[in-house]
Order: structure tokens, then sequence, then C-alpha cells
């Protein structure tokens, strides 16, 4: 582990206390149209991290092979999280 490594996770926490704040309204559930646009988001974030990651440069390499599945496991945990606090 090198310190890009956390750096992308540092990444990987700003995205998902974004992600966390889509899912955590109390006034109304989450509209199907800001799910869909969450996750175009995600994969739009995926893609271009995960290109970063097949990188033959190390630094960027370290950088994809954190953020891309990090921000994967984010949405879901942000999306799990939200739904048993309110239930």
């Amino acid at each position: 582990m090198i310190i890009l490594h956390l750096v992308g996770l540092l990444l990987v926490v700003a995205v998902g206390s974004n992600y966390a704040l889509f899912f955590d309204r109390t006034d109304s559930p989450i509209s199907p149209r800001t799910l869909a646009s969450l996750l175009f988001a995600n994969l739009t974030t995926v893609a271009g991290f995960g290109v970063l990651a097949f990188s033959n440069v190390s630094i960027l390499q370290a950088m994809g092979a954190t953020v891309a599945p990090g921000v994967i496991l984010a949405l879901i945990y942000s999306a799990i999280f939200a739904k048993n606090s309110h239930a």
C-alpha cells in the first residue's frame, strides 16, 4: 500500500458521503429519477477509474484499483445503511 491508495480511499469516502446524503432523506423516499442519476454517476466513475486500474503507470494504476471498486461499495453500503436506519 502506498500513499496514493490512501488518497484514493479519501476520494471513496468523499463520494460515499455524497451518496449517503441522497439516500438519507427523511421527508420523502428516493425517487426513481434520483436513483437512476446515482447509478449513472456511479457507472461513469467506475468506468473512468476502471480504465486507470489497467494502466501501466503505477500511480494511475494505484488510484484506479482503489477508487473503482470503492465507489461501487460506497453506493451499495450507503443504500443499505440508509434503509436500515429508517426501518
